[in-house]
């Protein structure tokens, strides 16, 4: 947008200057040239001429510029908090489950059977017996006649035809016509035009800066405090015992013999110790800590603006117009006339003809013949034939079946404990320190700068 807005504004400069340029000279580039005529030696001098005309050109320029930055750095520091660590501890305890035992068991259920026998059943049958008949038929036999008949046949023959035709015979005359010429002539004009001059004018704003400061407020944080707390709890331990038995001991003879033996067995019984529980408790604690901050403030600068105002001023230009003048002149016109020729061209045409021939065809007659058949004739007869069937019966069975018994067990499951054992642990943190620092930075601003520029001083000379 800058750069479309900067070629406008160039465009526009060239366009006022350019005007200047003609008032200083005529049309030719000399003093006068009103005594010069078209065709003589010094209409070979005047040309397009080329003057250097310097103008301002409002440009953007980087300059430098020291502005207040507000920036933070890290700083590392050290605070000790406290940490619970979770320290396990095997214990064990009883349990009782339930285990399903399978049982066989029998029971005595009844069912049907199905028992078959054989049953004498009566049914008709109707059983064919073969005849012989005679039987008469026609039957249509071709025979072959034959016949005149006529038909048209198109003959072909050539005749001879004369037709009359148009013809357009091109021929050229002189003609006399009427032209309008435009003939050139120069007036003098006095117009006015516009320039814009530009100036520098100082402008004063106010701007908004963001201002850091420190500032020290009182916050509350919440601490959990360890404390530690006695209790009693029951607990469970196997205490062994010793156990006679006898025992049925085979020797190395084959022969058994009955021993008493010593056996270590265990019991459980229940106990109870007091033990120490860490616990926390919340505390409220208030601190005081540093918050950075900004406080807005208003400033005031003053920079350079680039302004044109409009100026009228006149010059004298020299006007080319041209006047209508009619003149006259011969001209060929090709024009045509029509002449009537003849010409002899073959005709094809056909007549019909009728002419006579012989066809053959065929005719179905019809003739009666004879010829013996065979007739089927049903006779019905009474035969007996052996059904089987089946009847329902009822018997009984034993069936065996399994069955899941319920069974209660103990046992010794082992677990463990996690306690929270605290801790004084250092940690480092990072806090940004808020600072200000000076920086450079670069800064577009709008200058006039001079340009020089080709502008032409004529263009042509003229009667």
């Amino acid at each position: 947008m800058r750069h479309f807005l900067m070629s406008g504004l160039f465009a526009a400069m060239i366009a006022v200057w350019c005007p200047m340029a003609f008032a200083d000279c005529n049309d030719c580039g000399t003093s006068d040239c009103g005594g010069s005529v078209a065709g003589s030696p010094s209409d070979a001098a005047c040309g397009p001429q080329m003057v250097t005309k310097t103008i301002r050109v409002p440009q953007m320029v980087t300059e430098t510029r020291v502005v207040n930055v507000a920036k933070t750095r890290q700083e590392q520091r050290t605070r000790t908090k406290t940490v619970y660590r979770n320290v396990q501890e095997q214990r064990s305890r009883t349990e009782s489950y339930t285990v399903k035992v399978p049982q066989q068991r029998t029971r005595t259920e009844s069912y049907t059977v199905k028992v078959p026998y054989t049953e004498t059943q009566t049914y008709t049958v109707r059983v064919p017996q073969c005849s012989t008949k005679t039987v008469n038929y026609k039957v249509m036999v071709p025979e072959c006649r034959t016949r005149e008949e006529s038909y048209t046949v198109m003959v072909p023959y050539t005749e001879q035809k004369t037709a009359k035709y148009m013809v357009k015979v091109p021929y050229t005359e002189t003609k006399v016509v009427d032209y309008t010429v435009k003939v050139p002539y120069t007036e003098t004009k006095i117009v006015d035009y516009t320039v814009q001059v530009p100036y520098t004018e100082q402008k004063t704003e106010t701007y908004t800066v963001s201002v850091p400061y420190t500032e020290t407020k009182t916050e509350t944080y919440t601490v959990s405090v360890p404390y530690t707390e006695t209790r009693t709890e029951e607990y469970t331990v196997s205490v062994p015992y010793t156990e006679t038995e006898t025992r049925t001991v085979t020797d190395a003879c084959g022969c058994p013999q009955t021993i008493c033996c010593q056996v270590q067995k265990t019991r459980c019984e229940t106990r109870t110790r007091c033990i120490n529980v860490c616990k926390t408790r919340c505390e409220e604690r208030t601190r005081e800590v540093k918050v950075c901050k900004t406080r807005c403030e208003e400033r005031t600068r003053t920079y350079n603006v680039c302004k044109t105002r409009c100026e009228t001023r006149q010059r004298e230009v020299k006007v080319c117009k041209t006047r209508c003048e009619t003149r006259q002149r011969e001209v060929q016109v090709c024009k045509t006339r029509c002449e009537e020729r003849t010409r002899c061209y073959t005709v094809k045409k056909c007549r019909p003809e009728t002419r006579t021939r012989t066809v053959k065809y065929t005719v179905m007659v019809p003739e009666c013949r004879t010829r013996e058949v065979k007739v089927v004739n049903m006779v019905c007869e009474t035969r007996e034939r052996q059904v089987c069937k089946t009847r329902c019966e009822t018997r009984q069975r034993e069936v065996s079946y399994t069955v899941c018994v319920p069974e209660c067990r103990t046992r010794e499951v082992s677990y463990t404990v996690c306690k929270k054992v605290p801790e004084q642990v250092t940690e480092n943190y990072t806090v940004c320190v808020p600072y200000c620092e000076q920086q450079t930075v670069e800064v577009q601003v709008c200058k006039n700068v001079c340009k020089e520029i080709q502008v032409p001083a004529c263009n042509c000379c003229c009667n």
